[in-house]
């Protein structure tokens, strides 16, 4: 592989990161809006069915793709937290 080969593949990577990055601000947008259905319900905001759910289809689908099941519960369980901590802040 040439230095010119390794420049090209690190630019497709911050491009990657960059369609990841706005994913997560769209699901934080989204988060928010659930946020503010809930508080007007009177939900909690930790679904913990939801939690198990969307923790499990999250492996699931990392599996489908050959991506390591440990890195999927890792990121996810640190999403589905980040979500938390945004709903929650519309509560105070």
């Amino acid at each position: 592989m040439r230095k010119k080969d390794l420049e090209k593949l690190r630019k497709d990577i911050d491009s990657v990161d960059r369609v990841i990055l706005a994913a997560l601000a769209k699901r934080a947008k989204l988060s928010q809006v659930i946020g503010k259905y809930k508080l007007q319900k009177g939900m909690k905001a930790l679904d913990k069915t939801r939690q198990k759910q969307l923790i499990k289809s999250r492996i699931a689908m990392a599996k489908a793709r050959k991506l390591s099941s440990k890195l999927a519960l890792e990121i996810f369980t640190r999403i589905h937290k980040n979500s938390l901590e945004i709903q929650k802040k519309i509560r105070s």
